[in-house]
């Protein structure tokens, strides 16, 4: 059988991997409006509407595979937001058409759809009760391609590559954020 060896810290991870989590190997930076960071988290710490809200960490080196993971959390209490989690070649801004390679979640009211985005325009959308609180999504890039996954399922092949370095990039609106956040590459 293979045995891997394991190096400790706050998650284990595979000799010769590379884990970065906010809080605690990567920084926060570019922290824009009420938000509250946290280890490998971002929530809204207001209610203010629109996309006003996010912050980036890390950078995957260029020519680098990688898997960028996280799931969607809401603001304690509260039901109703907009948020794209994603990466970007370098951070430009907490808009939608700055995030690259983005899932982008909608719940307000009784809308509740996943939609990939890239660089501000939706490439596809779920629909309606496409996604569950828990739900754990990703986006992989191997070699130039970029691939989407909910739950381990493929959902999206982006048609775009990416050749450059990336860092993780984020836009919230309203009252939705993440949580286990984390890139492996």
């Amino acid at each position: 059988g293979i045995s891997m060896i394991y190096r400790m810290g706050t998650y284990a991870q595979r000799l010769g991997e590379t884990t970065l989590i906010p809080d605690d190997n990567a920084t926060w930076t570019n922290i824009v409006g009420a938000i509250t960071t946290g280890l490998g988290s971002i929530v809204p710490s207001s209610a203010a509407a629109g996309w006003n809200k996010g912050a980036s960490f890390g950078t995957v080196p260029t020519a680098t595979d990688f898997v960028f993971s996280f799931e969607f959390d809401h603001r304690v209490g509260v039901t109703n937001g907009a948020a794209v989690m994603g990466l970007s070649s370098s951070y430009t801004g907490a808009t939608q058409s700055d995030v690259e390679f983005g899932i982008y979640l909608y719940d307000i009211g009784n809308t509740e759809r996943i939609l990939i985005y890239e660089s501000g325009v939706s490439k596809l959308n779920l629909g309606n009760g496409s996604w569950n609180l828990g739900d754990t999504f990703e986006i992989k890039k191997v070699g130039t391609a970029i691939t989407y996954y909910q739950n381990g399922s493929l959902i999206y092949t982006s048609a775009s590559t990416s050749t450059t370095s990336m860092v993780f990039n984020s836009t919230i609106y309203q009252d939705l954020g993440a949580k286990n956040l984390k890139i492996v590459y």
